[in-house]
């Protein structure tokens, strides 16, 4: 047996069909190389891919607006149709009451008592419309509506009507009138009442807005569902829970009755252009004069217009807290104030 070795330059059948310096069988190499091309997509696929995405988002947002554009409009619909009712009566209304209003804050004022019409028709006793504001919130129909919505029932109210009001501590507790009965309000002492005679403007004002202009640029201005929703929702509890108490104040009101507060008297102590202690309504601490005005809502025939003192003592226990006594005391001066309005009517 031969023992020579390999001639110089002939393949050892080990080595058989592989190259210098490979680095595996070729079959890896092409199969990795198939695979990297199939990573790497073609440019036609990103510009589909890219058209077709972006049909998706045109043709959701045409769905979206299309949506919007029906909840929209039945919203308005039902506005429509509580306006078609509801409208023509409070604007006429409205109407007389902001007249009337300017009226009694003129600076030329006169009073008058319509003593014989006030014996034989007491409107004390019947249902009613109340405002209150300052003399300056009556000059102009915009500072108007805005002190409307600060209007509240207060010791002039308390001292001069004779209505029958329910107990604000019967009904049962409550954070918002949605959980009270149809017609009833979540009252200040937070218990369901019904709206206390005289009916407060500022109840009627605050309803009656989704009516105006401005309430339906608010609808063309959602420009979105969650708006629209929030929209729709505060519009639901208007119908429901608003409503109902406007529809009785139009349907059941015999008068309109106004108090205009005159400016306080500075107090000489106070530094210059120091005002007097006042509420949000403007209603001051201090005695200042106040006018009183009262209309028959059937025939516009005014009954009484005067002007009188709000002034009033605090008797018993002086509260700590500075806020509370002047609180107390504004109660005492508006008291004091129907006090006087009653012997008016009275003759005295």
């Amino acid at each position: 047996m031969s023992t020579d070795p390999p001639v110089s330059g002939s393949r050892s059948k080990y080595t058989s069909g592989i190259r210098p310096g490979a680095t595996g069988l070729p079959s890896l190499k092409q199969a990795r190389a198939r695979r990297g091309r199939a990573r790497s997509f073609p440019a036609k696929f990103w510009l589909w891919s890219a058209v077709i995405v972006g049909a998706l988002i045109v043709v959701r947002w045409r769905v979206a607006e299309r949506k919007l554009s029906e909840d929209r409009n039945a919203l308005l619909a039902r506005q429509r149709t509580i306006a078609a009712e509801l409208g023509p009566r409070w604007h006429g209304l409205r109407g007389k009451i902001e007249g009337w209003t300017a009226e009694c804050a003129k600076p030329k004022f006169t009073e008058f008592v319509a003593t014989g019409q006030i014996a034989s028709w007491d409107f004390r006793t019947m249902a009613g419309i109340y405002l209150r504001l300052d003399i300056d919130a009556a000059t102009n129909v915009e500072s108007l509506r805005r002190a409307a919505q600060q209007s509240l029932h207060d010791g002039f109210t308390s001292c001069l009507i004779q209505a029958p009001n329910d107990d604000p501590l019967k009904g049962k507790e409550c954070l918002s009138s949605a959980d009270c009965a149809v017609g009833e309000l979540c009252g200040d002492l937070r218990r369901c009442v019904r709206h206390s005679q005289p009916y407060n403007l500022r109840i009627a004002y605050r309803t009656m807005y989704i009516l105006s202009d401005p309430w339906i640029a608010e609808v063309h201005a959602a420009d979105g569902d969650l708006a629209m929703r929030v929209t729709a929702s505060a519009f639901d509890r208007a119908s429901r829970l608003d409503i109902p108490v406007a529809l009785e104040l139009l349907n059941k009101a015999k008068y309109f009755m106004v108090v205009v507060d005159e400016p306080a008297p500075l107090d000489i102590d106070a530094p210059d252009g120091a005002k007097p202690d006042a509420d949000e309504r403007g209603v001051s601490t201090r005695a200042h004069d106040a006018r009183v005005c009262v209309w028959r809502l059937s025939d516009d025939e005014p009954l009484l217009a005067v002007r009188r003192r709000a002034s009033g003592e605090l008797h018993g226990t002086t509260p700590h807290r500075e806020e509370s006594r002047k609180a107390r005391q504004r109660q005492a001066n508006s008291c004091g104030l129907a006090l006087a309005v009653r012997d008016a009517i009275a003759g005295r």
